[in-house]
């Protein structure tokens, strides 16, 4: 029996195979947005690298389905099934090359190990801000970050090389040079349908900033009140972004804004971080913030992405989600005041609460 066979294998090499009926089955199996949750007949969790292609040749000779496991973030759930699913999470090394400025991600690396290892460095890497998020899931979606991006790129952009497994068990080494076709779709073409990525090397930055431990002037921003404060508030924000944040990419945002029927629940929230001196961010800001309505709060420190993710990551994003959560998005190069319309009036109905977020990437 090629299956018995292959049970066998992975478990004599260090891996796991998880049944229903083993003790740590539901912990393993729970996914982040319990909207789609499913549960697996078997988890198979290789611990080498040949037990992963070992698998994918077995199954694809047999014509089996199989789901491939990572942080379990996938929102639509796409990352299990009730059939078999391979989990990457035994494979979490982590290789930083802070000489070249390079890091090696095994796949079953999640964000937090890789921050918890770059935490008082000079070092970031282009990850994101929940800490339970698999590298590879949001390296392959092509993974944006809020504090980030605007000066640094995506998650795919600054990966060099990809080790992957394709369907029939081929092991290749993807990159700007070799199998360029596949290097492309990896990054952000397919959402993970052209194998099983082993590991991938990525660039990391160091922050030329005076903080040796890769500390940048981070902010908070709050507004409080009604829906025509917070309409003000907005328009002056996009002003500001015309008029000075879309020619300076050192400044960035993440906008929350919750609009609820009563007043004291709601509130207008910007987060980012600069890439100078605080002395400088409030000489940018100064003109801005002083317009009316003033600011509820502005939270200004330094900050590193072990902060921002502890701070914000993790408690927005607890690991499984407690609420059911559906996602409705759109990429828009402005916001018109229609628009702003729409969104201040995406209010709470009935149970169903409703939290707008805003990221800037121009």
């Amino acid at each position: 029996d090629p299956l018995s066979d292959l049970e066998k294998q992975i478990e004599a090499h260090g891996g796991q195979v998880i049944s229903v009926t083993d003790p740590t089955y539901q912990n393993l199996s729970i996914l982040w947005n319990p909207v789609f949750q499913s549960w697996p007949s078997i988890i198979l969790r290789p611990a080498t690298y040949e037990d992963v292609a070992a698998i994918l040749k077995t199954f694809f000779a047999l014509k089996i389905p199989l789901r491939i496991l990572g942080g379990r973030h996938s929102f639509a759930g796409y990352c299990s099934h009730e059939g078999i699913v391979l989990d990457t999470s035994l494979l979490d090394n982590i290789t930083i090359d802070a000489e070249n400025q390079i890091a090696i991600f095994q796949a079953g690396v999640k964000w937090e190990q890789v921050y918890e290892r770059l935490e008082n460095t000079p070092y970031v890497a282009l990850g994101g801000i929940c800490p339970t998020v698999g590298v590879m899931g949001f390296t392959l979606g092509g993974g944006y970050n809020s504090q980030y991006s605007r000066s640094l790129g995506f998650a795919v952009d600054n990966v060099l090389s990809f080790l992957v497994v394709l369907a029939n068990g081929t092991t290749l080494r993807v990159d700007s040079e070799n199998h360029v076709d596949l290097f492309w779709a990896l990054r952000g073409g397919g959402g993970g349908n052209f194998g099983v990525v082993l590991e991938a090397t990525h660039k990391i930055h160091k922050l030329n900033v005076s903080s040796p431990r890769g500390e940048l002037p981070w902010y908070n921003i709050t507004w409080t009140g009604s829906k025509s404060t917070f309409r003000r508030a907005l328009s002056n924000w996009l002003d500001f972004l015309q008029q000075t944040a879309d020619k300076d990419l050192r400044i960035t945002f993440d906008v929350y804004m919750h609009v609820n029927e009563q007043e004291s629940q709601n509130y207008l929230s910007m987060y980012g971080a600069f890439y100078g001196s605080e002395t400088e961010l409030k000489s940018i800001f100064s003109n801005w913030l002083s317009l009316e309505p003033r600011y509820s709060s502005f939270d200004l420190r330094l900050a590193n992405q072990m902060y921002i993710e502890k701070n914000f990551g993790g408690p927005d994003n607890p690991f499984p989600a407690p609420l059911r959560g559906y996602v409705v998005s759109a990429i828009t190069t402005e916001i018109t005041d229609a628009m702003l319309e729409v969104l201040l009036n995406c209010t709470r109905k009935g149970k169903v609460d409703v939290v707008l977020d805003i990221i800037y990437l121009k």
